[in-house]
């Protein structure tokens, strides 16, 4: 509460007051929020993909009530006054959301390139030895931290649909949770008895992602929203599978290069899991990789050109001009 008090005064008060004293061209918010006006030209950078969906879409795991209710007005009433809105992807959800100020013109992707602690172990052959040590056809890395959008509370029925069709033997889920109350202990008493088939490895180190991906079958991923999806372009990278949600975040960065399922339906993943078997990594598998990566920046150099070129044409701008 005292940090949400904290960005409130930042926002309508702290900025706006630095802007008038510093008298800059631009003003840049990365973190989604920005004042809702400036005497100067603004770009925001939308990073959070909880903006764009609905409650029903997100199946209540997202803000608490007051912040579902206030956090979207807010975006909507600051990017009205924005000359650029910049996005990773989300584009056309954007475009197509209530708030009609999100002129299409001024909506600028730039995606991201595969993260530096992958490109930089691309060429070992190192593996994580306690997933190697799985001796299971099918080994599955979720990657990912405990947020209620990750969606690891279907854990439980996964495991309970992989024990009915007796699949224990064949499957085995790694999770990546670290062990604290808000991460690991939140689930552990739930999936204590589902140790045949799920194991927690702790919070992995960035050195350590690309080993794991390696020492695995295929990336699992039941999210419910991303921001992004940086760990598809890891799991590209190190020419793994991926078996992932049906959403169109999913669909727009996988494309034809994962098996989709419904991620609140058990029985739906379990047959993406079991498609998996049959699911073949050969020449033309790494190809179609190859060529998606090229569609993503190869360097965070790229990424900083595109972004000085949209602050360039913002600065042109008259103020209050925004569409």
């Amino acid at each position: 509460m005292t940090n949400d008090i904290h960005r409130l005064k930042q926002l309508y008060y702290d900025i706006p007051q630095l802007v008038r004293r510093l008298k800059p061209d631009v003003c840049l918010t990365l973190g989604d929020l920005g004042p809702v006006s400036l005497s100067c030209r603004h770009v925001i950078f939308l990073h959070n993909s909880l903006f764009l969906y609905s409650s029903a879409e997100l199946n209540g795991k997202a803000w608490p009530p007051v912040k579902r209710h206030y956090l979207p007005q807010h975006f909507a009433w600051s990017i009205k006054y924005a000359g650029y809105i910049v996005v990773q992807l989300y584009k056309h959800r954007l475009c197509r959301n209530a708030w009609q100020s999100a002129n299409p013109r001024r909506i600028i992707e730039i995606a991201q390139p595969v993260p530096d602690h992958i490109t930089h172990s691309s060429d070992t052959i190192a593996v994580n030895p306690r997933i190697e040590i799985i001796n299971k056809p099918v080994r599955l890395l979720f990657l990912a931290a405990y947020y209620p959008h990750k969606n690891h509370s279907v854990l439980p029925a996964v495991a309970r649909e992989l024990e009915r069709r007796d699949l224990t033997k064949r499957v085995h889920i790694f999770t990546t949770l670290e062990d604290s109350p808000n991460e690991w202990g939140k689930i552990k008493h739930e999936l204590a008895e589902y140790s045949e088939c799920i194991t927690n490895l702790g919070r992995l180190l960035p050195t350590e992602v690309g080993d794991s991906l390696r020492a695995s079958t295929a990336l699992f991923l039941p999210t419910i929203t991303e921001s992004y999806g940086l760990i598809y372009l890891e799991a590209m990278a190190c020419g793994r599978p991926i078996l992932t949600s049906d959403r169109d975040f999913a669909r727009w960065m996988c494309q034809d290069l994962a098996i989709y399922f419904d991620p609140f339906d058990a029985s739906s993943i379990v047959d993406a899991i079991e498609s998996l078997l049959d699911f073949q990594r050969g020449d033309d598998y790494r190809s179609r990789v190859i060529q998606r990566l090229k569609a993503f920046p190869q360097d965070w150099n790229e990424v900083a050109k595109a972004f000085d070129v949209v602050l360039c044409q913002a600065a042109e701008q008259v103020v209050g001009d925004a569409a």
